[in-house]
């Protein structure tokens, strides 16, 4: 490897000891070499589930191939990230979730477009979802720029594994919000918009294994998230026009009248009702079905 890499790896892990290796080793096969894996082992150190994950790498780390760094208490997968986001050494972060894997020419992919522009702040791909080995879909959503209110209106499908993002960006913007249990990706991408652009590579180059669904929270937990985090950026929010604010607003509490009904929450989904609309419901119970990150 490279002293001074390109990319900066950086693969938060929790409860993944099954599945890590594969995860890894997608990065050790890839077809451009100028980066550093970063593993940051967020399962709490001595526990059973960090000694299996520990095993599972243990020769890569023996032979320099990965940084793995143990930390002290479990926290979250944004505490993890950022943990990573300040050891980088490379000029970019690229984000990979520790059941997730890359196709060879993730990295060369982004190096190709650093080519055309100098300036590149950041990039994403599409991705394949798959279950159980089988692929279930591919996104399609492939848009360029500026995308803050996509984002906000839950029309994107910018996965956290498929973004490389300039590490002083990422140092800037102050990574991310460890206050968040879920939407982490969706602030860090808010406070990255409107200082910043990001292009898309329109090919698929991350494979989404959707196998585990352990990390579902309750409703009410999943609630109190989406609130805080739409509170968190209600002034960019307001400062939109009236209309597209409205959209912004109802698009997240219609997911909470599904996500009510898909929990069997009675008070959320009598709460949220207005927010029913038959043909949306259906659209996103499809759509959900072979999703499992939310």
């Amino acid at each position: 490897m490279s002293n001074s890499p390109l990319f900066s790896v950086v693969i938060p892990t929790y409860n993944r000891s099954k599945v890590i290796r594969n995860c890894v080793d997608s990065v050790l096969n890839q077809d451009f070499k100028g980066y550093e894996v970063i593993i940051i082992d967020d399962n709490g150190k001595g526990t059973s589930e960090q000694l299996l994950t520990e095993k599972a790498i243990i020769d890569l780390t023996l032979k320099g191939y990965v940084n793995y760094v143990v930390l002290n208490n479990n926290g979250n997968g944004a505490r993890a990230r950022n943990v990573g986001i300040r050891l980088a050494n490379g000029r970019y972060v690229a984000f990979l979730d520790d059941d997730d894997e890359w196709l060879p020419t993730r990295l060369s992919d982004h190096y190709r477009l650093l080519s055309k522009y100098n300036e590149l702040e950041g990039s994403y791909s599409r991705i394949a979802r798959y279950r159980r080995g089988e692929l279930l879909s591919e996104s399609t959503f492939n848009k360029s720029g500026d995308l803050f209110v996509d984002l906000l209106m839950l029309r994107s499908e910018m996965f956290t594994s498929s973004l490389i993002i300039r590490t002083d960006i990422l140092r800037e913007i102050g990574g991310f919000d460890e206050r968040l249990k879920r939407h982490q990706d969706y602030d860090l991408l808010c406070k990255y918009f409107g200082q910043y652009k990001i292009h898309c590579i329109d090919k698929v180059l991350v494979k989404i294994n959707a196998d585990d669904r352990s990390n579902m929270p309750v409703f009410n937990v999943f609630e109190e998230n989406k609130l805080f985090f739409l509170r968190l950026f209600e002034g960019q929010i307001s400062a939109l026009d009236v209309d597209v604010a409205r959209g912004i607003h109802s698009a997240h509490f219609t997911e909470l009248e599904f996500y009510a009904i898909r929990t069997f929450n009675i008070i959320g989904i009598i709460k949220y009702i207005r927010y029913f609309k038959v043909k949306v419901f259906f659209s996103k119970l499809v759509n959900r079905l072979i999703k499992v990150k939310i």
